[in-house]
């Protein structure tokens, strides 16, 4: 993300609320020992929330499921 002109790296809170996850979440992650790098790749290996759910909502809406 550029920021006044300058690069600045996403932390693994913003990872996983751009995947549609909840700050608890990552907070659990954190309790539980998870570090800050293994929490962006699990971000970055899941699927993103808000997404599954609209494709789900239009299924359904279509009657397919």
């Amino acid at each position: 993300i550029y920021y006044d002109g300058k690069l600045r790296m996403l932390t693994p809170k913003e990872h996983l609320r751009l995947m549609g996850f909840k700050d608890k979440d990552y907070n659990h992650m954190i309790k539980n020992g998870i570090e800050g790098r293994q929490i962006s790749f699990l971000a970055g290996n899941s699927i993103c929330i808000p997404v599954l759910e609209a494709i789900f909502k239009s299924l359904m809406e279509m009657e397919l499921i």
